[in-house]
């Protein structure tokens, strides 16, 4: 398992920024076309296709000028899968097939974890 893209130790200042963006921006997903591929939308109406392999990408005209993480790419690591901002995942350009595993599990876990704390209420 290797990476199209070297490993980053830390999180570099564009992509702290793109973090920054996503935080405070608003999507909405249209569609999941697969586990890690996404159609959202933002608040213009702007539509943007996501794919999260390695390495990344997305249709927006920053990734495809940089080919630098973009805000729709950070906001779906900190929005739909919930990814801490301390994790090394969230700064990488791309997952290995291990870590897209290990993404997808964590989230399979947080479904499973809200759908019984539903079923756990008492009816009187």
């Amino acid at each position: 398992m290797s990476r199209c893209l070297p490993y980053r130790v830390e999180c570099t200042e564009k992509c702290l920024q793109a973090q920054n963006d996503a935080l405070n921006s608003t999507f909405f997903i249209l569609r999941q076309t697969g586990p890690t591929a996404f159609v959202i939308k933002d608040d213009d109406e702007r539509i943007f296709k996501i794919f999260l392999g390695d390495p990344h990408k997305c249709t927006c005209s920053t990734f495809q000028r940089d080919r630098e993480l973009c805000k729709h790419i950070c906001w779906l690591f900190l929005k739909r899968f919930r990814v801490p901002r301390t994790n090394p995942m969230l700064w990488q350009r791309g997952l290995v097939e291990r870590e897209i595993n290990e993404l997808l599990r964590e989230l399979t876990q947080d479904n499973d974890e809200k759908n019984k704390s539903n079923l756990n209420y008492k009816i009187k």
